[in-house]
């Protein structure tokens, strides 16, 4: 029986197949290495070569990537400020980016360079790249949490599932010492862990004692909590009421569960105006 392949699939193979020789060639100039795991492809030095990673500050964030912008062209661009310590290309299921990846640099200067030159840099004809200041966050935010469940109680939850945790922060209700706010922090021992288990327990993939919770980074500055509204308004809805006192310019996303919800702004000064403005609505 002969099977025919099709013209697109024909040319995705070629496609893959030219990609894996530049891929090559990269690893091949400097003796790195790259590694495809967890939903990233990493370029990186063997471990033994550089047993210390850089400090924290070195890792920049690089956005607004093309599906099909690839290592090939990004690491040199990248290279012309200093040298790499690590690349890491975020892909899908198909192995087409996701649209990000972060560099890492040896020094915070050359990360700081990488700011200031790259962003909004030209990488094709009209299409430009963001690079940013990346946000090492080893802390996640759970919420949706009984409120007569205990640290410990949290804990045990967790490590059934994630391994890396440092610390279980919980808050003590303001009228009931015996019961919890309905949210905790979880800190981990480093970014990549806490990566790990966002995305494990995202969207809404943590159930426990009876109910979803749920799970996101630990970013107070930027996410305001709204409490004690109408459980049956949808996030749309909410999402309109925000809009009508701040501005719809200013926000991210809205995300509610029963009876509160979470506001995503754009940045720090945005979430404050926004916070002023509802302690006067009040």
């Amino acid at each position: 029986m002969v099977i025919l392949e099709s013209s697109s699939e024909s040319t995705i193979c070629r496609k893959r197949s030219e990609l894996a020789k530049k891929l090559l060639a990269l690893t091949e100039k400097n003796g790195y290495q790259i590694i495809q795991t967890n939903g990233q492809r990493v370029y990186a030095p063997p471990a033994s070569r550089f047993p210390h990673p850089p400090p924290k500050g070195c890792e920049v964030f690089v956005g607004k990537l093309h599906k099909n912008l690839f290592e090939d062209e990004l690491i040199p661009i990248f290279e012309s400020i200093g040298p790499l310590y690590k690349f890491r290309l975020m892909l899908d299921f198909t192995e087409q980016t996701r649209g990000y990846a972060f560099a890492t640099y040896f020094t915070k200067e050359n990360a700081d360079k990488a700011i200031a030159k790259l962003n909004r840099y030209e990488i094709r004809p009209k299409l430009h790249i963001g690079v940013y200041k990346s946000v090492d966050n080893c802390r996640l935010f759970i919420g949706n949490l009984p409120t007569d469940k205990t640290r410990l109680e949290v804990k045990e939850l967790l490590n059934k599932y994630v391994g890396g945790i440092v610390d279980i922060i919980m808050y003590q209700d303001y009228n009931n010492p015996e019961l919890n706010r309905g949210f905790v922090f979880v800190e981990f021992e480093d970014h990549r862990l806490a990566a790990m288990a966002r995305r494990q327990f995202t969207p809404e993939n943590l159930i426990a004692w009876g109910q979803p919770l749920y799970v996101d980074w630990a970013d107070p500055v930027t996410i305001l909590y709204l409490k004690n509204l109408p459980v049956d308004y949808t996030s749309d809805e909410i999402h309109t009421v925000v809009c009508n006192i701040v501005g719809s310019q200013v926000i991210k996303k809205v995300h509610k569960m029963y009876n509160y919800a979470f506001v995503h702004f754009i940045n720090r000064q945005s979430a404050e105006i926004a916070y002023g403005k509802f302690k006067s609505k009040l």
